[in-house]
This record gives C-alpha cells, sequence and structure tokens, in this order.
C-alpha cells in the first residue's frame, strides 16, 4: 500500500484525462457519457491523498484515499455547488490487504 501511495504522490498536482471504456456502447441515462473526465491528484499529505474527480462541468465529487493500520480507505466525497455534503457522501471502503 505505501508503494501504491507513494506511485499516486508522485503525481500530485497533475491532472490526467480519461473516458468511459467498460460502458460500451454507452447507455442512454449514463451520467458520464460524452463528457470530459478529469482526475486531479491534489492534497497529497502522508496520510490522506485527495483527488477532486470532474465529470464535465460537474465538479461535485473528490476521492479520499487513506492510509489505515490494515491497508486503504477509499471515501467518495459528493458536495453540493455551495460546498454542502450531498445526501450521499464518504461511502467507499477499505482494501484487504
Amino acid at each position: 500500500m505505501d508503494a501504491f501511495l507513494q506511485g499516486l504522490r508522485a503525481h500530485c498536482g497533475q491532472a490526467f484525462a480519461g473516458k468511459v471504456v467498460a460502458n460500451l456502447p454507452p447507455q442512454p441515462d449514463d451520467a458520464f457519457s460524452g463528457k470530459a473526465l478529469v482526475m486531479h491528484v491534489r492534497e497529497c499529505s502522508d496520510a490522506e491523498i485527495k483527488v477532486p474527480f470532474h465529470v464535465g462541468a460537474d465538479r461535485s465529487r473528490t476521492w479520499v484515499l487513506t492510509r489505515t493500520a490494515a491497508g486503504l480507505h477509499l471515501a467518495h466525497d459528493h458536495r453540493h455547488e455551495d460546498g454542502r455534503s450531498d445526501a450521499v457522501t464518504l461511502y467507499g471502503g477499505d482494501s484487504a490487504a
């Protein structure tokens, strides 16, 4: 886990564009379809890395990776435009190792 976090920290301050490839053909109700997808590796400390994830103009998502005693914890932080937490936020999970 330390090597993974160290590798991710090496990209701190950088942004990466992507596209959906697993949902082909695109479904009509896919919120990501046809939109620019960009992740920004930011706020990189020894304990936590925050990765805002933009879907077109929607900047409501941030992935939060935290080092735990057993491995990693990933949380999806969802916010409204005014900064308030979304009703569904901070869900995620822990690595098995």
